[in-house]
């Protein structure tokens, strides 16, 4: 029986610890500006449910633009409008998960 009692201690005290959020190291950080994909806003739909395609009477572009400012789905995710929100939601989510640069 005591060493059951050891063992339920031992586990809960390894399972408080192993919820302590490690480090996530990234090699890789895209740093584009807001108006990467166009002027903003664009949005995305995530899982999109098609990718843009090419439409023989525009050039490529002027799809692209069209899905981006004009996302087919119900709740799109819309990008930062200016440079300075794009480092503030980035560094944000670094902050959160932990991710080290």
């Amino acid at each position: 029986m005591k060493n059951f009692i050891l063992l339920f201690i031992l586990s809960a005290s390894i399972e408080v610890c192993a919820q302590e959020r490690l480090p996530i190291i990234d090699m890789h950080l895209h740093a584009n500006p807001a108006s990467f994909n166009g002027p903003p806003p664009t949005a995305i739909c995530a899982p999109p449910m098609e990718m843009p395609y090419l439409d023989p009477e525009r050039n490529w572009m002027e799809s692209f633009t069209n899905w981006v400012k004009n996302p087919d789905c119900e709740n799109p995710i819309w990008g930062p409008a200016t440079d300075k929100e794009v480092m503030e939601q980035t560094l944000e989510i670094l902050r959160k998960y932990n991710i080290m640069q």
